[in-house]
């Protein structure tokens, strides 16, 4: 009389794909020498052909493990009565095949020990779900112009685009702090673009998604699928905007969260001797308004708006000669700051 267990879950591999990792347990309940005693299962694991990657146990032998193309079937070694043992499997899932030919999130692999003479054919089979983990989820805000990801921003606008990533047609649900918004479901790619996100409330937010029937609150989704925003209306220039480019059209944008409360941006990645041009958005319609790029109050460079479009520019070639004549500071984004002046107002971000 053989007993039989199975545990299994599908985990991601390091080749990008999925791997399936099963653990049976099996023993000699009965009064008699287990001899010839044989487990079987499937080998189409989500209708796709599984890999043989490892099948280790005690007393098992390289020619013990048989292929036929649909099941596998492994040739125990004899136990004694009240003797018990354990095969650990590693069995490979290619992605691809495996995301077309799923039809849920679950699939319910089982695994039999045939022995003749066996006494009791009720423990000698036994089952477990195995669930297809789903892609993870990536969120993050976005403007025209170019395809950084903002993760952590100032706008002066209640109205913000995203962009990310998650399963194929899953249902995601989108959040604004702890309010459900909408629900969406990513392209046969995985890909989430075009998402607007429109009155969002003034102050600081975090703006993240979650596949729908999970439960999660704001503090608890990984940083990945989450963007945090303040948004403040009072602004003369729209800080998720800001943008550097080097000559060789290296693009950068610094985190900017901080830019309402007067907090400081994130480090500037500026190398010396490299040309950069600087471009903002503004909120206001002011003919008379000035823009000026400094280094510890020394003007590096004057932004002007020379198409009418809105959207400011500048350049300037960075050298730590400038900065070491206007100031003592090592560190570059300490120095930084970007100086707006309109309705007779200066407002300094840094």
């Amino acid at each position: 009389d053989v007993a039989l267990q199975l545990q299994g879950q599908i985990v991601p591999d390091q080749q990008g794909s999925n791997e399936v990792r099963l653990k049976v347990d099996y023993a000699n309940v009965g009064t008699l020498d287990a001899k010839d005693a044989r487990l079987t299962l499937d080998k189409k694991i989500l209708n796709v052909d599984v890999e043989i990657r490892s099948i280790q146990g005690p007393g098992l032998q390289p020619g013990d493990v048989t292929d036929n193309g649909d099941k596998l079937i492994i040739a125990l070694p004899p136990m004694a009565p009240d003797q018990s043992r354990s095969i650990a499997m590693r069995l490979g899932l290619l992605s691809s095949p495996v995301l077309r030919a799923a039809t849920s999130d679950a699939y319910t692999l089982t695994a039999q020990i045939d022995l003749a003479g066996d006494i009791n054919l009720r423990n000698n089979r036994a089952s477990t779900a195995l669930i297809l983990p789903r892609e993870p989820l990536r969120l993050a805000a976005s403007v025209d112009g170019d395809t950084l990801p903002r993760k952590a921003d100032t706008t002066c606008r209640s109205e913000v685009w995203f962009q990310g990533r998650g399963e194929p047609f899953a249902d995601v649900d989108i959040y604004v702090n702890d309010v459900n918004n909408v629900r969406i479901q990513p392209d046969a790619d995985g890909r989430i673009s075009d998402l607007r996100l429109t009155n969002l409330p003034a102050g600081r937010s975090q703006i993240w998604l979650n596949y729908a029937g999970t439960t999660a609150r704001p503090g608890q989704v990984p940083v990945r699928q989450a963007v945090r925003l303040v948004v403040d209306d009072s602004l003369p220039v729209d800080p998720i905007s800001l943008l550097l480019t080097d000559s060789q059209g290296r693009q950068f944008h610094p985190n900017t969260l901080g830019w309402a409360s007067g907090g400081q941006i994130d480090q500037w990645p500026l190398q010396e001797g490299e040309t950069y041009t600087i471009q903002i958005d503004t909120c206001v319609s002011d003919p008379n308004l000035r823009m000026n790029y400094v280094l510890k109050n020394v003007i590096v460079s004057s932004l002007y708006d020379d198409d009418g479009d809105g959207t400011y520019v500048g350049s300037f070639v960075y050298s730590r000669g400038v900065q070491s004549a206007a100031g003592t500071s090592a560190d570059v984004g300490d120095a930084i700051a970007l100086v707006v002046e309109t309705g007779g107002v200066e407002h300094r971000f840094a």
